[in-house]
Formats: structure tokens, sequence, C-alpha cells
């Protein structure tokens, strides 16, 4: 009896840390959609710590946010639907990056590069939802037009990512780990 209560407090205190991952998503979002320049914000780093400490169960506050996200500030509109996918490629580079040992100034650099590499790249996930919704269909031109134009962006979210990530995510891991080594 005592393992099954231990198991669902357990259970019970992770799904909490969760709410809150995925609160702190959406009221980071939220905060610096008016306070920074665009694509400026500290989502990868929460979301590469969250991945770094809970692997597979980090998509649970990752897809919280992308669903409180629909509802609080974009509403469920056509660019909603690509954030069901486009921070995939973020989870999984550091599902890798979490496994490797290193030393902690080589996570720093390391985490720092990802959550850039993320940014930068960002348009470029968007492009092939973006031309089949926006009428350009899966032609080369259209998509590749589509990643051009947004390059002055995806640069601003690279280095804002790069900053950032540089910057938190490695203590954010480290809170994360402390919280989680608690909840045994």
């Amino acid at each position: 009896m005592h393992s099954y209560l231990h198991q669902r407090r357990k259970r019970t205190l992770e799904l909490v840390t969760f709410a809150m991952l995925g609160t702190i998503l959406v009221v980071s979002r939220t905060i610096t959609m008016v306070m920074l320049p665009p694509n400026v914000h500290i989502l990868a780093p929460i979301m590469a710590a969250s991945t770094i400490v809970y692997r597979w169960k980090a998509l649970v506050p990752i897809y919280l946010f992308v669903v409180l996200d629909g509802l609080l500030n974009q509403g469920f509109t056509v660019w909603w639907y690509s954030w069901l996918y486009v921070w995939l490629p973020l989870w999984a580079m550091f599902m890798i990056a979490g496994k490797i040992k290193m030393p902690v100034i080589a996570q720093v650099i390391v985490y720092g590069a990802l959550c850039a590499l993320h940014g930068f790249a960002f348009g470029t996930l968007l492009a092939p939802y973006n031309a089949l919704v926006f009428g350009f269909g899966l032609e080369w031109q259209g998509m590749v037009a589509w990643i051009v134009r947004g390059l002055p962006f995806d640069a601003i979210h690279s280095i804002g990512n790069l900053v950032v990530g540089t910057i938190l995510t490695v203590p954010l891991a480290m809170a994360l780990k402390e919280i989680k080594k608690r909840q045994v």
C-alpha cells in the first residue's frame, strides 16, 4: 500500500510540475510578445531544460503550452496548427543532447547553439505547412521564397535563442533536476 501511495504522490507532483512549466511557457511568451522584439522569448530554454530532465514526459508541458497558447493568445487560427509540430525538432535535439555526458561549460555552449539552431530553422520548419495553407502547394519556389523572406526574422529568433539558451538552459535544467529529485 505504501508503494502505491508513494507512486501516486510522485505522479501528482510531476503533473503539477508539468502544469507549472506549461503555464510558465504561456506567461513568458505573453509577456515577451509585448516587451521584446518579435521572435525573442525564453521558450526554447524552458522546453530544452524540461526535455533534458523529463525526457519523453517533457512533451506534456510543451503541448500544454501549445493548447493554452491557442486558447489564450493566438486562437486556433491557421497559424496555430503549425505549432503542433514546430517544437518537436527542438525537443528531439535535446532528447539526444541530454543523453551526452559533457562538462557544464560544454553544455552551456552546446545547448545555446541548439536553441539558436532551432530559432534559425523556425521559418524553414513552418514553410511546408505555410506553402500548403497559403496556396503555394509544395512547389519549391513558393517555399523557398517564404523561407528567404523570413530570414531576417529567423536571424533575430536565432540570436535571441542563442542568448537566452546560453544563459538559461543549464540553470533551468539544474533547478528542474532538483525539483525532480525532491519528488521521489
